[in-house]
């Protein structure tokens, strides 16, 4: 028994042992180790070396790549980790394990198609991490058109219920992101607010929910 015992500890340990962890650092090479003191010099190498259970520590710096992991698969434990950047900049601040995404669902119409489906947001009740959603309203039977005229792009949108009105989307209500921590904000570094619809109209304090302030949209033009 005690030697069943010893064999099953050292199948851990050896388990253990295969999962490392590989640097990508900016000041880095693609020949070296991958190592904390000799780390790689991009992601894309990196992810090429990477096998399920594996963790990619990307430092600090711009990484201008395109990134095809060469091999597949889960550890144990099911870790994803993604990297965030620093406020209002492409260097990357650092990686978290996350499980879910971060999703926020304001003023939307949501619609179903007439097959007996329903299109709507509640596939995200199950998830790990609950998304925000408020405001949002369904219609069940809405008339839609897209029409097409001398390259222009006209949208008819009749709702089978009452549009109503919603809260303004702003910094404020926004949060902040999970990953970084950072408020959703202007490129500038100003609060964030909605105020304009997707046809640039002014929106109110209690803006119609939906992308444009009408109720009912009765062939607008919405691309040329």
């Amino acid at each position: 028994m005690n030697k069943i015992y010893t064999t099953l500890l050292l199948l851990c340990l050896a388990q253990l042992s295969m999962s490392r962890e590989i640097h990508v650092a900016t000041h880095g090479s693609d020949v070296a180790p991958g190592t904390a003191e000799n780390p790689l010099r991009t992601i894309n190498c990196a992810a090429q070396k990477a096998m399920p259970g594996d963790t990619v520590t990307v430092h600090s710096g711009t990484y201008r790549e395109w990134v095809n992991p060469l091999f597949g698969g889960l550890d144990d434990a099911q870790s994803r980790y993604t990297p965030y950047h620093l406020n209002h900049s492409t260097e990357v601040k650092g990686l978290k394990s996350v499980d879910c995404g971060d999703n926020r669902f304001y003023n939307n119409i949501l619609s179903s198609y007439g097959n007996g489906r329903t299109y709507g947001l509640s596939v995200y009740d199950q998830q790990s991490q609950p998304s925000r959603k408020e405001d949002n309203i369904l219609c069940k039977s809405p008339q839609v058109k897209l029409e097409e005229s001398e390259g222009k792009v006209y949208l008819t949108f009749i709702p089978s219920e009452r549009i109503g009105e919603g809260k303004p989307v702003d910094t404020g209500r926004l949060g902040v992101a999970r990953l970084s921590n950072f408020a959703f904000e202007s490129a500038d570094g100003a609060p964030l607010r909605f105020d304009r619809d997707y046809l640039g109209k002014e929106r109110t304090g209690s803006p119609r929910i939906g992308p444009l302030e009408n109720e009912r949209i009765e062939r607008v033009l919405v691309w040329e």
